[in-house]
């Protein structure tokens, strides 16, 4: 799970009002109850459902909520899996997805999970669900509207600018207790520098807040796993890369010395090719041949 993708969760989390009113348009919310959102039988987990209340409502109106970081191809599929999961429960279910930005080649979003099979009459399905992407929301209307679930989206809106999403972090900080402050406020510059790297937005927040906040919490032990798992990776190609050496000072002696140090440059594939030319052990010329085209030229 990414920063965005922790960050994106706490809007359902701390202040669910907003994010859901994007899906009842007009509809002002006087009431929201979160739901269990784990259909064990089925071993499915989604974000968010969520019982809410307009003013003249009698009953809640059940959502089915996803909040995804960037579109995929797949978020069709698996907002239907979802619902599907909790159809039975709540009969009366309506999906909802916010996502915050487009996908990399993952085509256009869309609102819908078609199925359709040209031999049977029985398996046609069209599967709708409200699509809002934050890219498409007007900022200065969302800052004008101040509610502080809605706040955090002002960076990923139609030609945002980094004045705008200082102006929500103030409105943030304004509007909120601190605890929802510290959750928000993290949760925005976050996604601010997503869209603004080069700001220091950590620094447009007192330490003592970030400290107390569980999303910065949640992305520090991520970016640490992560930290981790690179290690790991480079520990193994640096093993890697030594047994290669090894292997060509081997069977090259001196001649080895200028190929052992463009194996810096060289990755998982390329390591992989060069001890497989070495061990089907041809005449040293040959070799020599394939390791010029083979491998990149030496660092410096």
């Amino acid at each position: 799970m990414g920063e965005l993708d922790i960050a994106a969760k706490v809007l359902l989390r701390t202040a669910p009002a907003g994010v859901l009113g994007l899906a009842l348009p007009g509809g002002r919310i006087v009431a929201v109850e979160p739901a269990e959102s784990e259909v064990v039988h089925q071993e499915v987990r989604m974000d968010k459902l969520f019982g809410v209340w307009l003013p003249d409502d009698a009953e809640p109106r059940w959502l089915h909520a996803e909040v995804e970081a960037a579109w995929k191809h797949d978020v069709p599929l698996r907002t239907f899996r979802r619902w599907s999961a909790a159809h039975e429960l709540y009969p009366d279910l309506t999906p909802f997805v916010l996502v915050l930005k487009p996908g990399c080649k993952q085509g256009k979003p869309v609102d819908r999970y078609v199925v359709r099979a040209s031999r049977s009459r029985a398996l046609r399905l069209d599967f709708r669900y409200d699509l809002v992407c934050a890219w498409e929301l007007d900022g200065e209307a969302l800052l004008a509207r101040g509610d502080p679930g809605l706040l955090p989206l002002v960076p990923f809106t139609r030609g945002a600018t980094e004045a705008q999403s200082d102006d929500a972090l103030a409105a943030l900080r304004d509007a909120c207790s601190r605890p929802e402050w510290a959750e928000l406020g993290v949760s925005l510059i976050t996604f601010a520098g997503n869209v603004f790297p080069a700001v220091p937005w950590l620094d447009r927040m007192p330490q003592e807040i970030l400290m107390e906040s569980t999303v910065f919490k949640q992305i520090l032990a991520e970016g640490e796993r992560r930290g981790k798992r690179e290690g790991k990776r480079e520990g193994k190609r640096e093993g890697k890369r030594e047994l290669v050496a090894f292997l060509l000072r081997e069977r090259l002696k001196r001649k080895a010395t200028p190929y052992v140090a463009r194996l810096e440059g060289a990755g998982p594939k390329v390591l992989e090719e060069v001890a497989r030319l070495v061990a089907q052990a041809p005449a040293v010329p040959r070799l020599l041949r394939d390791l010029e085209e083979l491998l990149p030229e030496a660092p410096g």
